[in-house]
C-alpha cells in the first residue's frame, strides 16, 4: 500500500536516475518527511533512514529508521550520508516571491551544509517549484526535472545531483 503520491515520486525518480540501489546498504537522510512516502519506499533499499521534519505523521516501525521530529535548522550533523532526499515544503502563503525565497533560504542553509551531510560521490534530491532559482555545485551531474507523477498544473519541479565532490 503506497501512503502517498511521494511515494509514487521516488519511485519514478529512482527508476530514472538509479539513486537508490539495493544491496549497497546506503546511509539516507530524509528532510520533509512529513508522509512518509518517501520513507516507505527508500527503507526497503537502505541500511539506515534519518528522517527529520516538524511533525511526521506515518511512522514506520523499522529497525533501521530513526526520526527526529524537530526545526531542521536546529540539528548539527557529525556524520555523513550517502543521499539526501528532500521533499520539504513548507506552509505556502500564496505570495510566490515570499514563498520563493523561504525556499531559497532553507535550500541555501543545505547547500551550505553539505560538506558535512554529504558524502563524497553521495546524492542529493531536492523538491522546488519552477519560480524558486536553485543552483547546486560540487556535483559530476545535475538535472531539473518535472516529474510526470506532479499534477499538471503544479509548479513542482526536482533538482537531481549526483556524484558529490567535496570542496
Amino acid at each position: 500500500m503506497m501512503l502517498s503520491q511521494a511515494y509514487r515520486k521516488l519511485k519514478e525518480i529512482d527508476d530514472k536516475f538509479h539513486l537508490l540501489k539495493q544491496g549497497r546498504w546506503q546511509d539516507i537522510m530524509e528532510i520533509g518527511a512529513h508522509q512518509g512516502g518517501w520513507t516507505q519506499y527508500a527503507y526497503k533499499k537502505a541500511r539506515k533512514i534519518l528522517c527529520i521534519d516538524w511533525i511526521i505523521k506515518n511512522k514506520i516501525q523499522k529497525r533501521n529508521i530513526r526520526y527526529i521530529e524537530c526545526d531542521v535548522f536546529s540539528l548539527s550533523f557529525y556524520r555523513s550520508f550517502d543521499i539526501v532526499l528532500s521533499d520539504l515544503c513548507h506552509n505556502m502563503s500564496g505570495d510566490k516571491y515570499y514563498d520563493g525565497r523561504r525556499l531559497a533560504c532553507f535550500y541555501q542553509y543545505i547547500k551550505n551544509r553539505l560538506p558535512t551531510i554529504l558524502k563524497k560521490g553521495g546524492c542529493l534530491v531536492c523538491k522546488y517549484f519552477n519560480y524558486t532559482n536553485i543552483t547546486m555545485e560540487n556535483f559530476r551531474t545535475i538535472k531539473h526535472i518535472k516529474l510526470r507523477s506532479s499534477k499538471d498544473r503544479s509548479s513542482e519541479m526536482y533538482i537531481i545531483c549526483k556524484g558529490y565532490e567535496l570542496n
